[in-house]
């Protein structure tokens, strides 16, 4: 049975497995080099207070061992503790290390421990938590730059964390989401955040993949037909069937960017289709479901645009015929994550420890449109159910003397939306 894992113990696990790569990386001088070369430095021997680290990751990898195995007890949740503590502190102490004379003329030293660490953990998360990886790029939290090459590095990716955005991103996420992309400026990085929301799109199992527009649906958008570089979007295709009467459903939506123009500021698009009426609910992945509800009267005829500083508007394509599209209905998607028997879905921590669950968390987006071209757009998330549990665990002393003996928990059921008609 296996003992009760407090805070301090599930971090120190994540931590455990975000640096136990390095086992591998200082295995020998070829993986090393090719870790130093993903991150920017070229680099043939591995220096020797770096292989100088190999007992202490040992250490490490035979504590993350010992308790993913049964029988376990606390004091072995005690070990792989202190084995994170003595590994960070060892790379922390790589400053102070001497290093060849070259290394040092590159600010190795300097530098080794923190975009180690920085490194490690953002590829951890990319690897093993991708979906939590793509929301902190949205807001910020992970930053991957492209470093060009220079004589004292090779071009490579550089990973970061900047924990600083994680607490702004809390108080004022409209903010961090304008410092982050230059939304609100001409040089907004539409490209960036394209990709980023098409990857987090892919980690929730969605069908989407980027798509060229094509000429209606570029010129929809402002943009000039005959340019000759092609158009991106998000496309994300949700149905494709028949009703009874074998009548042909299609849904979907594209995600856009849009340039300046008539004084506004570049933005961004929604271009939602719909043909015949819609009310299906699909399973993407365990206990996560689709849900697509509407009737809407268009094809690839509307789009949703949303520039900084200036209000929502909804542009209508043409029919064919040089006459502005008659389009109206209504379209609403939600994306559920529940479990069909009532059980709460554990987000992180352990069934029986620390940990927070909810019953449901959902995101909801919707269109309604009318023949007059007056439109409401409205986005909506929801956590229900939710419950924030908070022990101290066999082995954490300080925390069991402040926390009473079956811990602290508390209920979290929260509902946020915003609407163009309605607003927050």
């Amino acid at each position: 049975m296996s003992p009760e894992m407090s805070t301090v113990h599930e971090i120190a696990k994540i931590l455990g497995e975000s640096l136990l790569p390095l086992k591998k990386a200082t295995s020998s001088t070829n993986a090393f080099r090719a870790l130093m070369l993903e991150m920017g430095w070229r680099i043939e021997e591995i220096p020797a207070p770096i292989a100088d680290l190999s007992a202490r990751i040992t250490q490490l990898e035979e504590s993350l061992a010992a308790i993913s195995g049964d029988g376990e007890d606390a004091g072995l949740y005690e070990d792989l503790v202190t084995a994170v503590i003595e590994l960070i502190d060892a790379i922390g102490d790589l400053k102070n290390e001497p290093f060849d004379p070259t290394l040092e003329a590159l600010g190795f030293p300097a530098r080794i421990s923190e975009r180690l660490v920085n490194y490690l953990l953002v590829e951890y998360l990319r690897t093993h938590h991708s979906r939590v990886n793509y929301l902190l790029e949205i807001f910020g939290v992970v930053e991957i730059s492209y470093e060009g090459e220079t004589e004292e590095a090779s071009a490579h990716k550089k990973r970061e964390l900047v924990w600083k955005k994680f607490a702004d991103a809390l108080q004022d996420p409209g903010r961090v989401f304008q410092l982050v992309f230059d939304w609100g400026s001409e040089e907004f990085q539409d490209e960036f955040l394209l990709q980023i929301l098409l990857d987090l799109a892919l980690s929730l199992r969605l069908p989407a993949y980027l798509e060229e527009l094509d000429e209606s649906l570029r010129e929809l958008l402002g943009e000039a037909a005959d340019s000759d570089e092609p158009k991106f979007a998000i496309h994300l295709p949700i149905l494709n069937t028949t009703d009874d009467d074998d009548v042909e459903i299609k849904a979907g939506v594209h995600l856009a960017t849009v340039p300046a123009a008539g004084g506004g500021l570049p933005g961004l698009a929604i271009l939602p289709y719909l043909t015949g009426e819609a009310g299906e609910s699909l399973e993407l992945a365990d206990n996560l479901y689709l849900t697509v509800e509407g009737s809407f009267s268009f094809a690839d005829g509307v789009a949703i645009t949303l520039r900084p500083g200036s209000p929502v508007e909804t542009v209508q394509g043409s029919s064919g015929s040089g006459s502005v599209a008659s389009v109206s209905g209504e379209l609403s998607l939600e994306i559920r994550n529940e479990d069909t028997e009532g059980d709460p879905i554990l987000l992180i921590g352990a069934d029986d420890g620390s940990r927070f669950e909810y019953k449901a968390l959902s995101l909801r987006g919707g269109l309604s449109l009318d023949s007059a071209g007056n439109a409401d757009l409205y986005l909506e998330t929801a956590l229900e159910g939710g419950l924030l549990a908070v022990k101290a665990g066999s082995g954490d002393g300080f925390l069991q003397k402040v926390i009473p003996a079956d811990g602290i928990s508390t209920n979290v059921d929260l509902t946020v939306g915003l609407s163009k008609n309605n607003g927050f």
